[in-house]
């Protein structure tokens, strides 16, 4: 204790002024280090917990009755919004709820009736010094078996953008639901 303020008293003041200016500086940037620091830590942490498969690929097949395999030449999963899908006979929930979240439906595939239900995470985001700390998920059902395929989740940070207004993301964006999406066209089409 008696060095640091040894140290301090040898300080003139300018150089209190000088430190002051460079916090002043720093400031407008802090939530911008924040979320570039913190955000891939945070995937780091959810590694092995991001993509999750509840029903396996042989065990669907066998759950639909399918017996074809999907190969290369297969035409790829069309994803069709929902609001274009509605005024269709088919029927399916419009919310979900699993692990604590609500998810709500917001694309289909019309071959194999699997849905797609996404979080909504804007009102639950956490924020520290102006960055935010936000995650998408998103879950795949199928409506033919009544159960939930695989879900994924992406973490991201947001600062603001000052001059522009709004947010910047850190961050890979989609990453892991791209990944899951290549899974599900490789193992869950015929």
């Amino acid at each position: 204790m008696n060095k640091l303020l040894e140290i301090i008293s040898k300080l003139k003041f300018r150089h209190f002024v000088c430190l002051f200016l460079l916090y002043l500086i720093y400031l407008p940037f802090q939530p911008w280090i924040i979320a570039e620091i913190t955000t891939p830590i945070r995937a780091k942490m959810i590694e092995k917990d991001v993509i999750k498969i509840y029903v396996k690929p042989d065990e669907w097949r066998r759950l639909r009755g399918i017996t074809t395999i999907a190969t290369p030449s297969t035409p790829p999963l069309e994803w069709k919004d929902l609001r274009d899908v509605e005024h269709s006979d088919i029927q399916f929930p419009q919310t979900l709820e699993f692990e604590g979240r609500i998810y709500d439906a917001s694309f289909m595939d019309e071959k194999t009736h699997i849905i797609l239900y996404n979080h909504d995470n804007t009102k639950d985001r956490k924020s520290f010094g102006g960055c935010v700390f936000d995650a998408n998920y998103h879950l795949y059902y199928d409506l033919i078996i009544h159960k939930i395929i695989a879900s994924v989740q992406d973490v991201f940070g947001l600062y603001p953008s000052y001059l522009a207004g709004g947010y910047n993301s850190v961050g890979e964006l989609d990453n892991n639901y791209s990944k899951l999406r290549e899974f599900l066209q490789k193992n869950y089409n015929f």
